[in-house]
């Protein structure tokens, strides 16, 4: 068993009140609504049973096998339908409050770790609105993307990984240095835990969990098209990554060339090659034009020096 459990380093005296906020009101969703449900059951047909009645016989699903399902089908189940994005009948509310909700515990509880692990570091590079507002942009993004692989079907999408997927992305973008503290256990080999850079931890959750069961057209009802989505929009949408990050990295850069003009004052002749090309590209070109490579340059030799953090 392979387990994320944190992530090091992490920003210092910084409250990552909208990631915290985003899993109360998942969690909030789950508790006071979705167990509720689960314990009672429609007490007569109505346009919605029939409607999932529909769905499941779309799916190959015989008579008796429907009948089956429907004597335990549970008012979260109609929930769930309901309001889960389904991509033969799309809907913005749907495309949106699918974000909230969750099929299972464990569906939850994998959700919102993986958000606390990640989440923060992107909140504190972003910004709180605008880490908002990539968390929504890139769970529509992803969702959409779940509609392509899906086609016409009427089964419904639910949860927060497309969005969170999109935290990841942007967390494997700006925080390559980082690492991810892993929990392994290799029964009776190994037990503990161990710190792996993120970007391989990332890069197995993209390549073995995702990319891998999608070629292989693996199914058991995860949502990998969605997660795929999220993931990679930072990379085929670098003017969105540009737009978000302009904040912080107007702040590093004006970080960096204060640190530049200090130095060329006192000693000049110490300034590396590479820092006076960099100081003289940042003073030429303006944050909204810089171009993918030059951003991920400002990311890996700005951002983290101009931040301090500590671990956890």
């Amino acid at each position: 068993m392979f387990l994320p459990i944190g992530d090091t380093p992490n920003p210092e005296r910084f409250t990552p009140y909208a990631t915290w906020g985003l899993m109360a009101i998942n969690i909030a969703v789950y508790i006071f609504i979705c167990i509720p449900l689960s314990s009672k059951f429609p007490e007569a047909p109505s346009p919605l049973l029939l409607d999932y009645i529909r769905m499941l016989a779309s799916r190959g699903f015989s008579a008796n096998q429907i009948q089956a399902i429907i004597s335990q089908t549970t008012l979260n189940d109609l929930l769930l339908f309901q309001y889960g994005y389904k991509p033969g009948s799309p809907s913005i509310l749907s495309l949106f409050s699918s974000l909230f909700l969750h099929g299972s515990f464990m569906h939850l509880a994998g959700n919102m770790l993986f958000l606390y692990i990640y989440g923060d570091n992107v909140e504190h590079q972003l910004g709180r609105i605008k880490f908002l507002l990539m968390y929504f942009l890139t769970g529509v993004i992803a969702t959409i993307s779940f509609a392509v692989f899906a086609g016409n079907s009427m089964a419904p999408l639910v949860g927060a990984s497309g969005a969170i997927s999109g935290v990841l992305g942007f967390y494997f973008f700006m925080f390559p240095r980082n690492k991810v503290k892993v929990f392994i256990l290799l029964f009776p080999i190994y037990l503990g835990v161990v710190r792996i850079p993120a970007r391989i931890v990332l890069g197995i959750f993209v390549l073995v969990d995702n990319l891998l069961p999608v070629l292989l057209q693996a199914g058991g009802g995860v949502a990998y098209g969605a997660h795929l989505g999220g993931f990679l929009v930072v990379w085929v949408l670098p003017s969105l990554v540009s737009f978000l990050s302009g904040n912080c990295l107007f702040k590093g850069a004006e970080k960096y060339r204060r640190a530049t003009r200090r130095l060329q004052r006192c000693q000049p002749e110490t300034l590396s090659k590479h820092d006076q090309q960099l100081s003289r590209e940042l003073s030429l070109q303006t944050i909204s034009t810089f171009s993918l490579k030059l951003l991920k340059m400002q990311m890996e030799a700005i951002l983290e020096p101009s931040v301090r953090r500590r671990s956890f």
